[in-house]
């Protein structure tokens, strides 16, 4: 799946593929020029369950109404809260495990975007070619990391690497986290699965998202890089830029 668009003087584009090894794709990826957001979702539980997690919360986010910066954001919590619910009743439901998914989206005007986040889906901003994390995973090992009782360069390798702490379905309490960043002329946003986070090295990023001449041009780069590797997960991957102007 392949999706661009352009809202005011942001301009986007998305993929999202199975990758080597997996048969399915339970990422779903959204781009909404109507109402000003973009959404990569992880899906949990297998086909079907991780499939419909991912696309109920797309469409979710899909339906918010246009409006001001902050009331699209409290809509975003709303709709991921009542999918929350909606998931686990489903899970109850079929007598299975987790129907759930990470979630990682941005809702932008021309000066900035709030970043509303749950799970191990990442946010990523470059500016003057320096790319920083600017949200934080929800995440076993990563909590163990924030503790200091693992190192950063252990953490993939730990056991656990793959227990995530939060994610839409994954609990009856969801809590959402928030990060505000304003726009300035050629910053680029990453939103991105862990199919992409996992797969490639923080300065090998950096320098894709740095280089390419457009966001389409950096999601095809970085769909090219984490086919090089194991590409063992599914991929998603969304770029958006702010234009001058």
């Amino acid at each position: 799946m392949i999706t661009r668009s352009t809202v005011g003087r942001l301009k986007a584009f998305g993929l999202t593929e199975t990758g080597k090894v997996r048969k399915h794709n339970e990422d779903s990826i959204g781009l909404f020029d109507a109402n000003g957001i973009w959404v990569v979702a992880d899906g949990m539980g297998g086909h079907a369950a991780g499939d419909y997690a991912s696309q109920r919360i797309v469409e979710a986010i899909k339906a918010i109404k246009p409006g001001p910066l902050e009331s699209r954001a409290l809509a975003v919590e709303d709709v991921l809260q009542s999918v929350n619910t909606e998931l686990v009743a489903h899970a109850q439901a079929r007598a299975a495990g987790t129907v759930g998914s990470t979630v990682v989206s941005a809702i932008a005007d021309n000066q900035g975007c709030v970043i509303a986040w749950a799970g191990d889906s990442r946010a990523y901003l470059s500016r003057d070619g320096v790319l920083e994390q600017v949200n934080s995973d929800h995440s076993f090992v990563a909590e163990l990391v924030r503790a200091g009782t693992l190192k950063e360069e252990e953490a993939e390798a730990h056991p656990a690497a793959n227990v995530v702490t939060r994610a839409v379905g994954g609990d009856a309490r969801l809590c959402v986290d928030y990060q505000y960043e304003s726009w300035r002329p050629g910053d680029r946003l990453v939103l991105c699965s862990d199919g992409v986070s996992k797969e490639l090295p923080g300065a090998r990023l950096a320098r894709l998202v740095a280089e390419g001449d457009s966001p389409e041009a950096v999601c095809n780069a970085v769909r090219e890089a984490v086919y090089e590797g194991r590409c063992s997960d599914n991929l998603s991957v969304i770029v958006i830029e702010a234009m001058a102007g």
